[in-house]
């Protein structure tokens, strides 16, 4: 009988076994994943983001009005300023986040 959510199965149906698969079936973690890594992983990449694209778009200035290369070194510098901010305020963020959790232990 398979059961839902992410609790195991205990047997699974013959068309729910890929490939010929034999036995009691695939066994399905029993506790929900853990999607916070990827939430941090998506929050650095934006940095990175926010960081090249002002390059990109001083570029496009340089070359459709002839600004060369003062669109770029805006751009990059607008970029490292932006980037630098957000990585700040994210490591701010998780320092307060930190030190709430060691209050709420100690407790």
């Amino acid at each position: 009988m398979r059961k839902c959510g992410w609790e195991t199965y205990k047997t699974a149906a013959p068309e729910a076994k890929p490939w010929g698969m034999q036995g009691e079936g695939v066994p399905v973690p029993e506790r929900e994943p853990d999607f916070r890594p990827l939430g941090q992983l998506a929050v650095l990449s934006q940095i990175g983001l926010e960081m090249a694209a002002p390059v990109g778009v001083g570029a496009a200035a340089d070359y459709f009005f002839g600004w060369a290369p003062w669109g770029s070194i805006c751009g990059a510098i607008l970029g490292l300023v932006g980037g630098m901010a957000q990585l700040i305020a994210i490591l701010n963020r998780q320092a307060k986040e930190n030190s709430e959790k060691r209050q709420r232990e100690r407790q």
